[in-house]
C-alpha cells in the first residue's frame, strides 16, 4: 500500500514535468527538421551553382570546337563538339521532365547525370526543383535556364547546318560566314544568361540562410520564457 501511495504521488509530478518539458522537445524537433530541410536546400543550391559552371564550360567548349571544325574540317573536332553539347542537352532533358505535371524522376535523374552532375547531388537537385519551383528566386533561375536552352537549340541547329555544309563540300569561307556569325551571336547571348543564373541562385542561397537564421532566432525567446 505504501508503494502504491508513493507511485500515486509521483504520477502528478511526472505529468507536471512533462507539461514543462514537452514545449522544449517540440521546439528542438522543429529546429532539427528546419535545419535538415535548410541544409538540403543549401546543398542543392550549391549543386546547381556547380552545374551552371559545368554547363557554361561545356557551352564554351562546344563553340570552340565548332569554330575549329569550320577551319580544320576534321570530324574529330565535330565529335568533340557533340561530346561537349551533351551537358546542356542533358540538363535540358531534366528540366523539361521536371516541368511536367507527373514527371518521370528516373528520366530527370538521367538528364542531370548526362549534364555531368555528381550522382549524389541529383536527388537534392530534383527535390529543390519540385518543392521550391514557385519560390521567386527559383522560378527566376528556371526562367533564365529556359531562355538559355532556347539558345542551345539554335546552336545545335547551326551546328547541324555547318556539318552538312562541310560534308557536302560547300565549306568555303563565304558560305560558312553566316553560320559562324550566328554561332558567335548565340555565344554572346548566352554569356549574360549564365551570369544571371549564377547571381539568382546566389540570392536563393542567401534567402535560405536568412530564413533559417530568422526561424531559429524567433524560437529562442519562447525557449527562455518557458
Amino acid at each position: 500500500m505504501t508503494l502504491l501511495r508513493g507511485f500515486a504521488r509521483l504520477v502528478p509530478k511526472s505529468r507536471r514535468l512533462l507539461r514543462i518539458i514537452w514545449p522544449f522537445l517540440a521546439i528542438v524537433v522543429l529546429l532539427v527538421a528546419l535545419g535538415s530541410i535548410s541544409m538540403d536546400l543549401l546543398s542543392a543550391t550549391r549543386a546547381y551553382v556547380g552545374a551552371e559552371g559545368l554547363w557554361s564550360k561545356a557551352q564554351k567548349d562546344s563553340i570552340y570546337y565548332l569554330n575549329r571544325y569550320a577551319g580544320t574540317r576534321s570530324e574529330t573536332d565535330y565529335e568533340r563538339y557533340l561530346e561537349a553539347i551533351k551537358v546542356p542537352l542533358g540538363d535540358r532533358k531534366a528540366r523539361e521532365e521536371l516541368e511536367r505535371a507527373n514527371p518521370d524522376l528516373e528520366l530527370a535523374r538521367q538528364g542531370f547525370i548526362e549534364g555531368r552532375n555528381h550522382p549524389s547531388d541529383v536527388a537534392g537537385m530534383i527535390r529543390l526543383f519540385r518543392r521550391f519551383r514557385n519560390v521567386s528566386y527559383i522560378d527566376s533561375a528556371i526562367a533564365i535556364w529556359t531562355k538559355a536552352d532556347r539558345q542551345i537549340a539554335e546552336l545545335t541547329n547551326a551546328a547541324d547546318r555547318l556539318h552538312r555544309a562541310v560534308a557536302a563540300g560547300r565549306a568555303d569561307e563565304e558560305s560558312l560566314r553566316p553560320i559562324l556569325g550566328e554561332i558567335r551571336r548565340i555565344n554572346g547571348d548566352l554569356t549574360p544568361l549564365e551570369d544571371a543564373f549564377s547571381f539568382t541562385l546566389g540570392q536563393a542561397s542567401r534567402w535560405t540562410q536568412a530564413v533559417l537564421l530568422s526561424a531559429t532566432g524567433a524560437h529562442w525567446p519562447v525557449t527562455r520564457t518557458q
